[in-house]
């Protein structure tokens, strides 16, 4: 895996689905085994917004 890569790249429309249908940082943080900070860095790196509600 080179710089700038995240193992959390191949799960974005999963993670972004996760998201859009209420699922907390929290929670998507424990399913990939990853810590919320790096979650939200990974979310703000690829202009991911969180779900709102709206």
């Amino acid at each position: 895996m080179g710089p700038g890569k995240s193992k959390l790249d191949a799960f974005r429309p999963e993670i972004e689905a996760l998201l859009n249908n209420g699922s907390s940082q929290k929670f998507i943080a424990k399913r990939y085994r990853i810590t919320e900070p790096t979650l939200c860095n990974w979310m703000k790196k690829n202009g991911i917004k969180k779900y709102s509600g709206l």
